[in-house]
């Protein structure tokens, strides 16, 4: 479905976002994905729509095709995610991005306070379409760049809560932490020496300096991460296991080919929209919020018993599990999460990561998978969002713990 939003900051310039809805029979639970629009690859503005179904070029057509019947609505998944667990919306966003637009450039976001505001209008509308939707748990979920957009759609969504200012949604990463561990990670898993180790961290503290303004800060801490890859050669830092194919380092161009059918399109009801898998004007408008640590709004959800759950592919060198910050983050449960063992996360008896968890803050090191867990590693990542849905992350960690002992 698409739908007509209109904006915080501009009430006057309705946004077209596209949203595609999967229902459930259980329908005990909402879940908006967000689609990460700006990876970290030099590129700008990128597109990740169904992440879990980029197979190979063949799957990712065939599974879209299967999924877009000829009413428009979307059937069926190869994961049974949809039906089993929640409702879905996968949203397009920031504005520009996928089929979502707008045609005034006033509309174009530089950080996210706008992103998260046209989100939470989008969801007001959503739910004024909705009502019978309302009353179920409501979670948001993305991967990459989604953890600068997930934190910021939490809070405006709790604040929205909070301050009674709409529809009451039942909500139920620090960059400077992430640049300091690419050389310890490229070192732990053989990509560079111990001399390059050594030079590249003296590049450090500069990033850490935090006295420099957010683009330049960018540039700087930006020279930790190409100095590896450079040392490196063709490996594909978001899954060090393989080369780089093109710019993006994966193969997408069927996707786009697929979604720029007019047969597509039709189908999702987008019209004449051109679909944009990357674009140059997002990626440059929101240049400054890439060095912005967002994980300063996730206490406040936390200390309410909000559940958060953060995980990492094992093969990850751009989001690589040594720098998640959820260690460092200062709330009630620091020390407990910090001292909180890494256990044995298992699925049908065979271990598939590794598992720390303390009240509502949980953290998954996901073996044998790169950036993109659902489709490297699909049946774990269910496993590991059924839990979390079910609030048995906790519950999980403590069984194991018993059975140690």
């Amino acid at each position: 479905m698409c739908l007509g939003m209109k904006t915080t900051l501009a009430k006057r310039r309705p946004i077209r976002v596209l949203c595609s809805r999967v229902p459930t029979e259980v329908g005990r639970h909402v879940a908006v994905v967000m689609e990460q629009r700006r990876w970290r690859t030099g590129r700008r503005g990128h597109w990740s729509r169904l992440g879990g179904q980029r197979r190979e070029d063949r799957a990712q057509v065939g599974d879209l095709g299967r999924m877009i019947g000829m009413s428009g609505e979307v059937k069926g998944d190869p994961h049974r995610i949809r039906g089993e667990l929640s409702n879905l919306i996968y949203v397009d966003q920031p504005t520009g991005t996928g089929f979502s637009y707008s045609t005034d450039l006033r509309d174009l976001r530089f950080g996210e306070k706008g992103v998260a505001d046209d989100l939470y209008d989008f969801l007001q509308a959503f739910f004024k379409k909705h009502p019978d939707l309302l009353e179920n748990d409501f979670y948001i979920t993305g991967e990459s760049y989604a953890g600068h957009y997930i934190p910021a759609a939490a809070e405006r969504v709790h604040r929205g809560n909070k301050e009674g200012s709409g529809l009451h949604i039942n909500l139920k990463a620090n960059p400077g932490i992430q640049y300091g561990a690419y050389a310890d990670y490229a070192l732990q898993m053989g990509i560079i020496g111990e001399h390059a180790h050594q030079a590249i961290n003296k590049l450090v503290p500069a990033c850490y300096a935090g006295a420099i303004p957010c683009i330049a800060s960018y540039a700087v801490c930006n020279s930790i991460f190409t100095s590896i890859l450079l040392l490196a050669g063709n490996v594909n830092y978001y899954d060090i296991r393989k080369q780089c194919e093109g710019s993006l380092c994966y193969d997408f161009s069927n996707m786009d080919k697929f979604l720029n059918d007019n047969s597509v399109r039709d189908a999702l009801g987008v019209g004449n929209k051109k679909f944009v898998s990357c674009s140059p004007l997002v990626y440059e408008a929101m240049i400054a919020d890439w060095m912005k640590n967002l994980e300063v709004g996730i206490p406040a959800l936390v200390e309410e018993g909000i559940k958060v759950l953060i995980y990492a592919g094992e093969y990850d060198l751009i989001c690589n599990w040594l720098g998640e910050w959820v260690n460092a983050m200062v709330w009630s449960g620091q020390q407990n999460f910090s001292e909180a063992p890494m256990l044995p996360f298992k699925i049908n008896g065979k271990e598939t990561g590794l598992l720390k968890s303390y009240g509502p803050l949980s953290f998954v090191k996901v073996y044998d998978s790169g950036h993109m867990v659902p489709m490297d590693q699909p049946e774990a990542a269910l496993e590991m969002l059924k839990k979390w849905l079910e609030g048995a992350m906790t519950k999980t960690a403590d069984d194991m713990m018993l059975a140690d002992m």
